[in-house]
């Protein structure tokens, strides 16, 4: 139950990532080095793997992806997602 609640929290907070200033937090969170400002990238994070991950990742959906990193910390799934 403990462990149902955390994830439930993790995601809330993965909801404000790239409109809370949290883009910063999330990316040094999943170990990958973030680009330069002035670029386009988003975050995601998951604890059912990488391909989830990477539907959560800011701008899914919405801008063209260029490349994505994947990274795997304890039971999270992170993928960093760069785009045009």
């Amino acid at each position: 139950m403990f462990f149902k609640l955390l994830v439930l929290c993790v995601m809330l907070l993965l909801a404000e990532c790239c409109h809370a200033g949290g883009h910063q937090r999330m990316v040094r969170a999943s170990g990958i080095a973030p680009l330069q400002v002035g670029s386009y990238e988003g975050v995601g994070m998951s604890t059912r793997g990488y391909e989830a991950a990477k539907r959560n990742a800011c701008y899914w959906g919405q801008r063209t992806p260029v490349s994505v990193q994947y990274s795997k910390r304890g039971q999270f799934y992170y993928a960093v997602v760069r785009y045009r």
